[in-house]
Parts: structure tokens; C-alpha cells; sequence
């Protein structure tokens, strides 16, 4: 099929290639509806199949986060290694971030399946081996090999879902997948402690090596999509791997990641010298990766559509920036909960249900609206939702201030006056937070895809999950030291002792064996903390927003 636009409706020759469309301008029968073609019957049977096998593998990779999450404690007691069991999440993101940007390049040159079916088997041999672990060190194995396929379980879902429907219809998909990845993520937990406690946690990892089965055997039997730019050789396949720039960016962002994860409050980039080196040949790979990916590459790893062009580009940066805000509002609201409302990490939890609902309401709602007019209204779908981003930040910040058990604020009393409960504020306002997570999440993957066209679609998409990645982490361990020195700067005026301080600052739980008294001011210092977090988010989102409105001023200019 001749790709005439990278955002044009498809011909209606069917090929392997073809989207697999409905049939919206073909003949029509007597009694009013569309006539389907033998062809186009078997392509919706073959997507019909298509889909179960790439979900599969995609709600795996969202469930085996938050079920790993939920119970780190107990894997820590398990194996005497309390006190480096975030390890366990570390090694996953590590390699799930660092060979992410991989995938789109390589299932290019080696095929869709293939790429898929490599990262289903890592995924699996990773649950496996963290299964039958003999001690901790293969626990941190297992789940560094668990990572290289986790990242490719959720990219090639992505990429091959772009190249059976068409553009217009994309967005919808991606809604309905990001129904499938927050379903898993909300019931990860839940199942993860059901598991652990009458199973083991072990079972935790082996359990899902029958569904990755499943779904290998599906991807096996149905997925047989064409890259497209074909191979015609066997040499030609061997030149077009992207190899140094492939081990450059592996390199680089490995290191980027430890220096970030491995900074505490005995160590920090300022004062550690294997940091500092770390960090310098952390630079040393991003300008290598750079150079070999300008000068030397025959098809980079970060294809030129994306980062050749000013759109492609400010698109793909604005997810960097909104990614740290979604993952700050997500790891940081049950902290303010605990912390402030005094509640459980189950009940602080189950705040967040608002938030995954709003996300994939607004992951279908952009879909809908994006399937006409694709190329104009995406810039305005990302606009909007980065606005509600903004002030939903703004807001939650405002209410982070007046929410206490142990002061009557302005805030507060005017809403008690008008019956509204500062919960049912937060509620509604982590809901439209989701809403416009969806729009952004959405608009930007459509916006890419009509910038770089069909054939880098797989690049871009990659790209795309890479940064989202990196502004996960430092939405995570970033903000957390914005947190930390707002704490370490307030705490010793109230706590003389520093170890206190310390206890305070790494255990939220410890504040409840303090003195009353004490408590209520070291409350007040993390309210004040979280507030100037969430104050920070909407600076960020700022950001985006600037280059989310370049983005719309020159979409607009093009069309005149």
C-alpha cells in the first residue's frame, strides 16, 4: 500500500499491510447497511485475533508493576534484605527503560512478531527466574531480565496496534488499551496480597509465566505484520542495526538512572566521587549515542522524522514534562493522605480509583474526537488536557494547604457551609486530572504518528515510550528530592535529634509514636512540603504547555 500522508484515510486494495478499516465508503446493501468484501472480513477476523494477543501481554507488563509494588516489604523480610529491596524495582526500571527506545528501530528491521515474541520471552524467563530464586541477587536478576521484555511488551503493543488501524481510528484503540493497562495496574495490588498471603510471593512471578505462554502462542499463531521497510538481504539486515548507537544509549541511560536511583541521604552527586564519574560517563555515552546517530547510522535509533523536525520534536519533549507530573500526582497524593488525613495506604489507595477511572474515559473520549480531523484538532486535545493538567495541580496544591485534621481553614470552612467535603473535592479533581492524562496521552502518539508518517511509526512510538520512561523516574525519584530538602531545611526546627528527623523523613508511619504536639507540626511541615510539590508540577506543565501551543501556532500557520 502507497502511503500518500502520513494522516490519510487507506485505499481499499487489501494487503497484509492494509489498516483494517470498516468499510465506511464502499457499496452499500438494500437494506441501508455497508457490504463487506470476503477480504476486509478476514482482515477484521485477523485484528479480531490480533488484539487478545498483544492485551495480553500489555496487561501482564501493568499488573506485574503494581503486584511487585504491594509487596516489597514482605519479599524484603523474606530474604533478610529489608534494607535493599527497593532494588527489586530499581533493576526493572533500569533495563525496562534502557532498552525501551530498542524496540521500534529492530521490529523494523527483524519484523513485529519476532521483536514481540523476544520480549515475551524475557518477560517470561525473568518471572521464572525471580519464581524459583535462591537468594536475592537472582531476584535482582530476574527482574533486570523481566525489565528488557516488560519494555517491549508495552511498545510493540503500541506500534503493532498502529499498523492495523488507520490513524483516525488510532486514538480509539489507544483508549481501549489504556482501559487494559489501568485495569491491570488497579488490580495488581489487591492480587499481588492475595497471592503473597496464601500462596507465597513467590508465586507472584510464576503465575504469570502460563499467561505470557498464552499469549506467545497467539502472537505466534496471528501476528504476521510486514515492517515497512523491507529487508533484501541478509547483509542489508546486519548494516541497518543501529549497534553502537544501540550500546551507547543502553550505557547512557543506564548509568543516568543509577546516579539518580543511587543518591540518599549518605550520598549525593555534590560529594560522591563514583557518582561524579558516573554521571561524566553517563555525558561521555549521550555524546556518542548523539554523534553516531548524526553522522554515522544508516537508520538511527532516534529517527530523524522525530527529532529533524521542530513538531515531532516539541511533541515528544512535552511528554517528558507531563509524564513527571502524572507520575508525581500518582506517588505523592497517598503520601499527602497518609501524611495529612491520616489514612492507610489501602485507603490512600483507593483515593486514586478517581484517577485511573479519568484516565481511561479520557483516553476514549480523545479517540472519538480524533477520529475526524485528525491533523487539526490534535494540538487542541493536547492543549486542553495540559490546561486541566495546570489547574489541577493548582488546585490540589490550594487543597493540600487547607486540608488537616488539626486546623480550621478558610478553604475548609467555606466548602463545609456549602456541604462539599474536602474528599469529594479531591475526588472530582484526581478524576478530571485522569480525564486529561487521557487527552495527552492520546493526542500526543496521534500527533506524532501524522508528523513522521507510517513508515517511522514504529521509531516514533518508541521515542515516545522512552520519554515517558525517563519523566516516570524523575517524576518518582526527581520530586522526591524536591520533597526531601523542603523537608530537611523545616524538620530541625521542630526535631533537634537528627536521627528523628531522618526516621521522619524515610517512614511516614514513624510520625504516629511521636507526642501529639509533634505530630501536628511535623504534618504541617509535610503539608507545606507536598504543597510546593504540587505548585512545582504546575511549572512543569507550563512547560509542555509552551510547546504544546508552538505545536498548535504551526499546525494552524500549515493549514492557512
Amino acid at each position: 500500500m502507497t502511503v500518500e500522508s502520513p494522516c490519510a484515510s487507506s485505499s481499499t486494495s487489501m494487503s497484509e499491510e492494509t489498516p483494517l478499516l470498516a468499510n465506511e465508503n464502499g457499496a452499500v446493501a438494500n437494506d441501508g447497511e455497508p457490504k463487506w468484501t470476503s477480504a476486509q472480513l478476514k482482515q477484521m477476523y485477523k485484528r479480531s485475533a490480533i488484539l487478545p494477543a498483544l492485551y495480553i501481554g500489555a496487561f501482564l507488563c501493568s499488573i506485574d508493576g503494581t503486584i511487585v509494588a504491594s509487596t516489597l516489604n514482605r519479599v524484603g523480610a523474606d530474604l533478610n534484605e529489608s534494607d535493599n529491596v527497593a532494588w527489586v524495582a530499581t533493576a526493572y526500571l533500569l533495563t525496562n527503560c534502557a532498552f525501551q527506545p530498542l524496540y521500534g528501530k529492530l521490529s523494523d528491521v527483524f519484523g513485529r512478531k519476532q521483536m514481540l515474541l523476544f520480549a515475551s520471552f524475557f518477560f517470561g524467563l525473568g518471572n521464572l527466574m525471580c519464581g524459583y530464586a535462591a537468594d536475592f541477587n537472582w531476584l535482582i536478576a530476574g527482574r533486570a531480565i523481566t525489565g528488557v521484555g516488560g519494555g517491549g511488551l508495552a511498545a510493540m503493543s503500541s506500534i503493532i496496534v498502529s499498523d492495523i488501524v488507520t490513524i483516525e481510528e488510532r486514538g480509539i484503540f489507544q483508549g481501549y488499551a489504556n482501559i487494559n493497562f489501568g485495569l491491570g495496574a488497579m488490580l495488581g495490588a489487591p492480587v499481588g496480597g492475595l497471592i503473597a498471603d496464601h500462596l507465597g510471593w513467590r508465586y507472584m512471578f510464576s503465575l504469570q509465566v502460563p499467561f505470557v505462554l498464552l499469549s506467545s502462542f497467539l502472537v505466534f499463531r496471528y501476528v504476521n505484520i510486514k515492517p515497512k521497510k523491507q529487508v533484501v538481504s541478509n547483509v542489508s539486515t546486519l548494516e541497518r542495526i543501529d549497534l553502537f548507537g544501540s550500546i551507547s544509549i543502553v550505557c547512557f541511560l543506564t548509568l543516568l538512572l543509577l546516579v539518580i536511583n543511587m543518591q540518599d541521604d549518605t550520598r549525593s552527586l555534590s560529594s560522591d566521587p563514583t557518582l561524579q564519574i558516573m554521571s561524566v560517563a553517563s555525558a561521555i555515552f549521550l555524546a556518542i549515542f548523539l554523534y553516531v546517530e548524526m553522522k554515522i547510522a544508516p537508520e538511527p535509533i532516534m529517527t530523524k522524522a522525530v527529532f529533524g523536525h521542530l513538531r515531532p520534536t516539541l511533541l515528544t519533549t512535552s511528554v517528558f514534562f507531563t509524564t513527571i507530573t502524572q507520575f508525581s500526582v500518582i506517588y505523592y497524593t497517598p503520601v499527602f493522605l497518609q501524611v495529612v488525613f491520616l489514612e492507610s495506604a489501602a485507603q490512600a489507595g483507593v483515593r486514586l480509583i478517581p484517577l485511573s477511572i479519568g484516565v481511561s474515559s479520557g483516553s476514549v473520549i480523545a479517540g472519538h474526537i480524533l477520529k475526524k480531523n485528525t491533523t487539526q484538532r490534535y494540538p487542541r486535545v493536547f492543549l486542553t488536557g495540559l490546561t486541566i493538567v495546570g489547574l489541577s495541580c493548582c488546585v490540589l496544591s490550594r487543597l493540600i494547604n487547607s486540608s488537616t485534621p488539626h486546623e480550621f481553614t478558610a478553604l475548609a470552612a467555606t466548602l463545609a457551609h456549602h456541604g462539599v467535603s474536602l474528599e469529594l473535592v479531591l475526588a472530582v479533581n484526581l478524576a478530571f486530572q485522569g480525564l486529561a492524562q487521557g487527552f495527552i496521552l492520546v493526542s500526543t502518539l496521534i500527533g506524532l504518528c501524522c508528523q513522521t508518517g507510517a513508515a517511522d511509526s514504529a521509531s516514533s512510538i518508541g521515542v515516545i515510550y522512552l520519554f515517558r520512561s525517563l519523566g516516570s523516574v524523575l517524576g518518582v525519584n526527581g520530586v522526591a528530592h524536591i520533597l526531601q530538602s523542603r523537608l530537611r531545611a523545616e524538620l530541625p526546627d521542630i526535631l533537634a535529634d537528627p536521627e528523628l528527623q531522618l526516621k521522619v523523613r524515610k517512614n511516614v508511619e514513624f510520625i504516629n509514636h511521636l507526642a501529639p504536639a509533634i505530630q501536628i507540626e511535623i504534618r504541617n511541615v509535610y503539608k507545606h512540603a507536598l504543597s510546593f510539590v504540587f505548585s512545582s508540577c504546575s511549572f512543569i506543565t507550563f512547560i509542555a504547555f509552551t510547546m504544546g501551543f508552538v505545536v498548535y501556532l504551526h499546525s494552524r500557520s500549515e493549514r492557512q
